[in-house]
């Protein structure tokens, strides 16, 4: 079997993806055996996915965002200028509330279990407490996850864009 990019040269692998015949210096171009024309598909898969990867990632953060401003606006019109601060706190905590209903999601489900429809919404309203104080902890966390999920994503693929092989 020869080469299938340098054709005077004997084949030492095959290409992992479509089998055709790799020379030696094919064979270790990559990290892993591949032909160029396989290496620029992979290469363009990765860069799609990463760029779905983050934008599920921002997702949570425009939520957050959101919440925050929305709130804070409905507040802080009401309370006028003097109730910005505790629009700020009251903010913060509606906006942190999903990244606490998240996690106390891993644990239990709110209203599951119980048959009478007043205990399912107690349960409800319980988790949604504990959602609020939780979220003022776990939200911030969340969003610092997040944004080095994307900084590690863009860094990925300024690599591949920057290997050429696209």
């Amino acid at each position: 079997m020869k080469c299938a990019e340098h054709p005077g040269l004997d084949a030492v692998s095959t290409c992992q993806a479509c089998g055709k015949g790799l020379c030696p210096d094919c064979t270790e171009a990559f990290v892993r055996p591949l032909c160029i024309p396989c290496a620029i598909q992979e290469n363009k898969t990765a860069l799609a996915h990463n760029e779905a990867m983050i934008r599920e990632a921002k997702k949570p953060m425009y939520l957050a965002g959101g919440l925050f401003v929305l709130t804070f606006a409905l507040i802080l019109n009401s309370a006028g200028i003097e109730g910005a601060l505790n629009a700020v706190v009251v903010a913060t905590v509606v906006a942190m509330t999903p990244a606490g209903w998240q996690f106390l999601g891993r644990f239990f489900n709110p209203g599951s279990g119980y048959v009478h429809l007043g205990m399912r919404w107690a349960s409800a309203f319980v988790h949604l407490g504990m959602s609020m104080a939780l979220g003022v902890i776990i939200g911030p966390i969340q969003i610092l996850k997040s944004l080095r999920q994307i900084k590690r994503l863009k860094q990925l693929n300024a690599e591949i864009v920057a290997s050429g092989d696209i």
